[in-house]
């Protein structure tokens, strides 16, 4: 081994890459010189990515640096830190810097990829050969690709220097000018990742060696083409389209990239058949000046951004060439490293041509935005069947008096926000309620038991506010089955002993105090008095209560509880259902008045940002994929932390009529603990799966999550220690938080009612 050349008089484009524990004997002299030459810098971090590799590894542990200290003088314990390694000479920084080994190396380097990249996807990456022909754009590819370890060797083909004027767009220092730009790529990827395989090609492309360029050591999987020259653009297509290469290429103009996928379409026209039949033998007779019509062809002159058309008329007059940005020619340089790994991953597979412009997407073009593709539920705008004359009110009451009775009653609690109600208001005085299955419908409304237990909660407020009226209200409900859609008929008298009890009147005052709150705060133990109370009250409202106040339960309901909110994402229809029922932005809050305002779940930053990228459809099919998405589970973790108790509304059996009971009891306890000031948030998705799949089987769940199902309600029954003749109906959480920021709106009265 030259040590001369190794230390930098010859210079190159390599770093040396020498084992912490040398065998041979060069490679021992060499070091050894290294360390003692005061000249050279040392930089020894070992310890700093020992301990990265080290909590990589321990993902669930969250060490602290005390921890990590400790684990890694203990690994040094076992393997020698002397021997450990290696250490990575730059000659032309004339720097030393030790490194993990090879795997560990590349397994830190890689870990914050996962999991947009897998682990079987990174391993097939590493496989990959990729060319890239000119370094102006083609740097930013080539170190977007580096960054990301897209491939297993690259080949870079350039023979230009980098001069000042390429510095406008071109990253790198000035320390490089005259530097040819096929070594300046190379040392840059050598100092992010010394374990990469490059081979430049300094003298560029040409007929001679584009042979070698594709086939030495290993044929390409990929060309990234991003020449000026005309005739290289065509003598490098024609070469990939023989060995049915893909080519891909940026022109750092409006983000437009070009695919052509050879490896698919063998016969495929050169450039999507712009430049015609053209053939590179025939552009040597060519002048530069009858170049230009082929040239104005590819890159679609009429296509092109105004300021790039103004530029061209002004090349040769005031600037020497076509003008680039270092925004579009980095942005050009990520598309295309974008590009590059998914038709590797198989997962873009067409030809083309693509536009990714700022100016259009940023400035001109904001109608033309990507919007959601969310449809909310559709009202229902079926006409309801009143049977005339069946029934007569002893009173009839003014329509203020209807419209205030109304307004008050749908300001009952409703799944998602729905509110599921219809009230019609006849001639006889009879209010009569229908169940809106358009605004209700979902996965979780298993035969629309969420819905019935919102109806009766309305029904409950109507009564409250009825006696306050000092009207006498008389609920006469409907033969139901599940799905029916008439619930009830409500008569109105002068006197209040005659019809509902007047038990819970003493709530009315709270109608509009009562709301859900999810705010975080560590709940403080809640009297046991309290909660006897409301025991007592779903008691006497025909339903059972359990509760569970001892926080070392509180972990097997977490686990319960995050297994069915990562069904209930991955699911979907559930999470079609999950999307549609969030109201993502002010103006579609006011605009529905109805929903689950995003600003009503009192997050927090990051919370927020981690609800908005459950809202991309495509990132939950890959974490389903991939079998990914644990993290779904700890959705319910601070939830349950932060409560105070977790009380479960219960029933003896499955009918419309014990979900209309339940939702009364439902009201009057919500309500009572909200007097008390203590806060209330439903966390009952979970079983109305457990309905649906108890008795509708497979239907909306594949047989993984019907398992999951089972065992999570079986985990939940044994947890409440209930007897089995006993019904889950809701389940909610009960903390001493302070108020909401935000309330839910609701739809106006009017669009709740008619008057017949």
């Amino acid at each position: 081994m030259d040590l001369n050349y190794i230390k930098g008089t010859n210079p190159s484009w390599e770093a040396i890459i020498l084992p912490a524990a040398p065998i041979k004997k060069e490679e021992i002299q060499l070091l050894d010189e290294l360390k003692k030459d005061s000249t050279v810098e040392k930089f020894d971090q070992l310890d700093g990515q020992m301990a990265e590799l080290i909590k990589i590894k321990h993902p669930k542990d969250n060490l602290k640096d005390g921890e990590l200290a400790v684990m890694v003088k203990d690994f040094f314990k076992h393997q020698p830190r002397e021997e450990y390694g290696c250490w990575v000479y730059y000659h032309w920084r004339r720097q030393l810097i030790r490194t993990l080994d090879e795997a560990d190396f590349i397994q830190v380097r890689t870990s914050r990829n996962q999991y947009k990249i897998t682990k079987e996807e990174q391993d097939l990456l590493s496989t990959k050969k990729i060319g890239v022909i000119g370094l102006s754009v083609g740097q930013s590819v080539a170190l977007s690709l580096a960054m990301e370890r897209s491939f297993g060797e690259l080949r870079i083909a350039d023979f230009d220097t980098l001069e000042l004027s390429n510095m406008n767009r071109i990253r790198t220092g000035i320390y490089n000018l005259g530097l040819k730009k096929a070594w300046m790529v190379s040392r840059e990827i050598a100092e992010i990742d010394p374990f990469l395989k490059v081979t430049i090609f300094e003298e560029g492309i040409n007929d001679r060696n584009i042979d070698e360029f594709f086939e030495k050591d290993g044929a390409l999987d990929l060309l990234v083409e991003e020449c000026d020259s005309l005739d290289v653009k065509i003598l490098a297509r024609e070469k990939a389209r023989e060995k049915g290469v893909p080519v891909v290429m940026d022109t750092s103009d409006r983000g437009m990239v070009d695919v052509e996928r050879f490896d698919l379409e063998p016969k495929r026209p050169l450039l999507h058949g712009l430049a015609g039949n053209l053939k590179s033998e025939e552009l040597n007779s060519l002048s530069n000046e009858e170049k230009v019509p082929f040239i104005g062809k590819m890159i679609g002159m009429e296509t092109l951004s105004t300021r790039m058309k103004a530029s061209f008329m002004e090349v040769g007059t005031s600037i020497g060439t076509w003008p680039q940005l270092a925004s579009s020619v980095i942005h050009g340089g990520a598309v295309c490293a974008d590009i590059v790994r998914k038709i590797f991953l198989d997962q873009f597979r067409d030809s083309g041509r693509y536009y990714f412009d700022f100016d259009e997407v940023l400035y001109h073009g904001q109608d033309q935005q990507s919007k959601t593709s969310e449809v909310h539920a559709p009202k229902s705008e079926k006409k309801q069947f009143i049977p005339q004359g069946e029934l007569k009110s002893p009173k009839v009451l003014s329509k203020s008096t209807v419209l205030e009775l109304v307004k008050k009653a749908n300001l009952a609690p409703s799944g998602g926000n729905c509110q599921p109600w219809k009230w019609v208001f006849d001639k006889e005085g009879v209010l009569h309620l229908f169940y809106d299955k358009g605004l209700s419908e979902s996965l979780l409304d298993y035969h629309g038991t969420g819905t019935l237990m919102a109806l009766g909660a309305a029904l409950e407020n109507l009564v409250w506010t009825g006696h306050n009226m000092g009207l006498g209200v008389k609920i006469n409900f409907n033969e139901l089955e599940f799905e029916d859609d008439y619930i009830a008929k409500v008569t109105f008298s002068e006197n209040i002993a005659d019809g509902e009890d007047t038990q819970y009147d003493y709530l009315y005052p709270y109608i509009e105090k009562r709301v859900t709150n999810r705010k975080l705060e560590q709940g403080k133990e809640i009297a046991s008095s309290i909660l006897e109370e409301l025991r007592n009250i779903a008691i006497d409202s025909g339903n059972g209560m359990e509760m569970l106040t001892d926080r070392g339960q509180f972990g097997e309901l977490i686990e319960v509880l995050g297994v069915m909110d990562k069904i209930r994402v991955m699911n979907p229809r559930g999470y079609a259902d999950f999307v549609r029922e969030i109201r993502w932005t002010e103006k579609e809050t006011i605009e529905t008045r109805d929903g689950i305002d995003i600003e009503t779940l009192e997050l927090k930053n990051t919370g927020v940002a981690a609800l908005t990228l459950l809202r991309d459809h495509e990132a939950i099919s890959f974490l389903k994929k991939n079998q990914l998405g644990d993290g779904l589970k700890e959705m319910s973790k601070d939830t349950i932390n932060a409560s105070s108790a977790i009380c479960l509304l219960t029933a003896k059996d499955f009918s419309p009529y014990s979900y209309l009971r339940g939702g009364k009891a439902l009201q009057r306890v919500w309500t009572h603990i909200n007097k008390e000031d203590v806060a209330f948030q439903p966390i009952s998705a979970s079983l109305f799966f457990f309905h649906r799949l108890q008795r509708e089987g497979l239907k909306y769940f594949s047989t993984e999550e019907g398992e999951i199902i089972k065992d999570a309600q079986r985990r939940l029954r044994t947890l409440f220690n209930l007897s089995p003749d006993t019904n889950e109906v809701f389940l909610f959480r009960l903390t001493t938080a302070s108020d909401v920021s935000i309330r839910s709106l609701r739809r106006d009265v009017l669009d709740t009612i008619a008057f017949l």
